[in-house]
């Protein structure tokens, strides 16, 4: 991380901790920033589906892909070929002491696993493709 990030991270920080705010996101071109005074806000690394699915134009016809929603290292729970249902727990992402699941977004068939098992993912890194059924 560079000085000039680091330095605008902490100026960040200042602002925030001053401000009547109770969560602050910040997404640029580079890097993503979440900061919440209580764990009840809407943190990006603990929505619902915990994974980033695209969705296919094609209506299913063309495998959907699973992405990491935030950094860590890649536990799969999950086989080529497996049928899974939405909401199904492919595998996790796991960082510090923080473990999230990574679930299926639809119904489907897994038909590529794109990390291997302790990978260390970053952000938007694919994880699946799932083929719709």
């Amino acid at each position: 991380m560079t000085n000039s990030i680091l330095s605008d991270a902490c100026s960040l920080l200042q602002v925030f901790e001053h401000s009547p705010w109770n969560e602050l996101h910040v997404r640029t071109e580079d890097m993503e920033i979440y900061i919440s005074r209580t764990r009840e806000g809407c943190n990006p690394m603990k929505m619902a589906s915990g994974c980033d699915a695209e969705q296919q134009p094609d209506g299913g016809k063309s495998p959907q892909l699973i992405k990491a929603m935030h950094l860590g290292s890649f536990k799969n729970n999950s086989a080529k070929g497996q049928a899974v249902a939405a909401g199904d727990t492919l595998g996790w992402l796991e960082v510090l002491d923080d473990v999230r699941p990574v679930l299926a977004s639809a119904t489907g068939v897994v038909a590529t696993i794109l990390c291997e098992e302790g990978d260390f993912v970053e952000h938007r890194t694919p994880l699946f493709e799932i083929m719709g059924s």
